[in-house]
């Protein structure tokens, strides 16, 4: 018995235009914001009070960089073996003409904290509980300043060492490292399981409520500063790279162009999870998060959420997954795949 082919439908939809700022419209936001500025441009920039956490080093590295922000970022000359047109790059001019906000590095709220205190937290035996003590260490030094000084805040930046990035994902290692002797065993990973002793009241398990979740640094602080205020996590090895070489002179990490990074977003924008085999760490620092300082949400802009592109042999594919376009509040949720020949 044959069959009839079932053909299979696709739709075309092209690419929507975005309008910015005197009702000025473009296809890419990168191109709107740098001609035309936001949407709901206003006539005198919003200040924007910014507070970083993180070690001495880390504050200075943050405020070096949110002074790079100020100014225009531009594309940097091909090097070796890039090709000379590089159409996907785009200079950034800058967080006033941008997005219509600024912020003064020197005047925004710094907290310290000693890094001898986090690599000690770190090196905990149990990896729940060290994640916890790290998280701690950042929550209770922004409670405290809320208990004590009287100036608001409207984001909160954490300045990460990497030992942060390297010891507090669910599957990280910590191989070699002396470790330091907490309240739980190495093998404890969940709740002691005694729920009649719980139910009558004999035994306090509050402790072993770090034992709900997976010991993530980044999803322990999002869930924490969601009653405080918005907060970004940045490394100290995105925001100054320069400062973390090698023994042959070059950056630890490879980053992308300098108006690529991760760092170049504007403070506040939030992040979205991204799996992964090795412990999902949070894609702002796997390069597709922020990573388009013209692709992420804010008040004073259309919404658009980052496009996932790849190139075919014959054809330039532009596939846009869940794209959301906010535009005077009214959201509408689109997928659709744009076809363009090279």
């Amino acid at each position: 018995m044959r069959f009839p082919d079932k053909s299979l439908r696709v739709e075309h939809f092209g690419e929507p235009p975005l309008e910015f700022a005197f009702s000025q419209r473009s296809p890419h936001p990168k191109d709107g914001l740098f001609l035309y500025g936001p949407h709901a441009k206003a006539k005198k920039s919003r200040e924007i009070r910014v507070g970083v956490v993180g070690t001495t080093d880390g504050i200075a590295h943050f405020r070096a960089w949110g002074r790079k922000l100020k100014s225009a970022v531009r594309v940097p000359p091909p090097g070796k073996g890039e090709k000379a047109d590089r159409l996907h790059l785009t200079n950034f001019p800058g967080l006033d003409e941008a997005f219509g906000i600024s912020f003064d590095p020197d005047e925004c709220s710094a907290l310290s904290i000693p890094w001898k205190d986090i690599d000690r937290a770190t090196r905990i035996v149990n990896l729940n509980e060290a994640v916890d003590k790290v998280a701690r260490l950042y929550i209770d030094r922004v409670k405290q300043h809320l208990r004590n000084d009287e100036r608001s805040v409207d984001v909160w930046i954490l300045a990460l060492p990497e030992i942060v990035y390297e010891r507090c994902r669910p599957q990280s290692k910590r191989t070699g490292l002396p470790m330091e002797k907490g309240e739980f065993t190495k093998r404890q990973k969940a709740k002691e399981s005694v729920p009649l002793l719980a139910a009558m009241g004999a035994i306090d398990q509050t402790e072993e409520a770090i034992f709900e979740d997976v010991p993530d640094f980044h999803r322990r602080i999002k869930a924490e500063f969601l009653a405080i205020a918005p907060t970004q996590l940045v490394r100290e090895t995105t925001i100054a790279p320069d400062a973390f070489l090698n023994k042959a002179g070059y950056p630890l990490r490879k980053h992308r162009m300098p108006q690529q990074s991760p760092g170049i977003s504007r403070p506040g924008c939030t992040t979205r999870r991204s799996p992964s085999r090795r412990g999902g760490w949070p894609t702002f620092d796997r390069g597709s998060v922020t990573s388009a300082w013209s692709t992420r949400a804010c008040p004073t802009t259309p919404m658009v959420m980052p496009a996932a592109r790849r190139r075919c042999s014959s054809t330039r594919e532009t596939v846009l997954s869940s794209a959301v376009l906010m535009d005077r509040g009214k959201p509408e949720t689109t997928s659709f795949i744009s076809r363009r020949p090279r």
